[in-house]
């Protein structure tokens, strides 16, 4: 994203010196500063791009999604987790049970520190996380089993996704999982196996 503004800026550097030449030109031969001769289409052309582009970034554009997974796949093929996420907070809110919404969420989340992401507010960032903690937290201490698997299921998965990795908080959490058959216990599992014992038992885990 850096290199592309870069590359709009030596654009603009270069067209403004173009267009300078230019009305340096009309005013000496006589002609309205605005007249260009035939580089007029041209040149209203590249203004014309410059303003959209300005106003797009300057005023921002924001697209109406009609239904949350709308706005995922949008999130997703604009490269924008903080996007997505805001739709699978919803989602979530609908149906608690949707671990893989969870999942997604969680993947999102940490997405957003990869140099490739579209960049967010650090502040929005540590505000999700802790929103995230005290979510699962609350939800591994919940008397419903499938609620009580998904909390722990998804701390797990934070604990190995921050920065620095608590391979040891995340093993604690699937250990006190009721249903061991819950949807992604064993990535996670083969994640912490991967660290700690090897690719074989990772591997293990992965075909499970």
């Amino acid at each position: 994203m850096v290199f592309l503004y870069l590359i709009f800026g030596w654009f603009a550097i270069f067209f403004s010196y173009l267009l300078y030449l230019r009305i340096r030109e009309s005013l000496r031969n006589g002609r309205p500063f605005y007249d260009f001769g035939k580089a007029n289409f041209l040149i209203a052309s590249a203004l014309l791009i410059a303003v959209l582009w300005g106003t797009i970034n300057l005023i921002g554009y924001e697209p109406v999604f009609e239904t949350p997974d709308e706005q995922i796949e949008y999130g997703d093929v604009t490269n924008q987790p903080a996007v997505s996420n805001d739709a699978l907070w919803q989602k979530i809110d609908e149906d608690p049970y949707n671990i893989d919404a969870h999942f997604q969420l969680v993947r999102n989340h940490f997405a957003q520190l990869e140099s490739s992401t579209s960049p967010t507010e650090i502040a929005n960032y540590l505000s999700e996380e802790e929103k995230m903690f005290i979510c699962y937290f609350e939800l591994s201490n919940s008397s419903d089993s499938r609620l009580h698997d998904i909390g722990h299921v998804m701390l797990a998965d934070m604990y190995i996704s921050i920065p620095v990795p608590d391979y040891s908080m995340a093993s604690d959490h699937l250990r006190i999982i009721d249903d061991p058959t819950t949807k992604y216990v064993n990535w996670n599992a083969a994640r912490i196996m991967l660290y700690g014992a090897g690719s074989n038992l990772a591997e293990e885990h992965l075909y499970s």
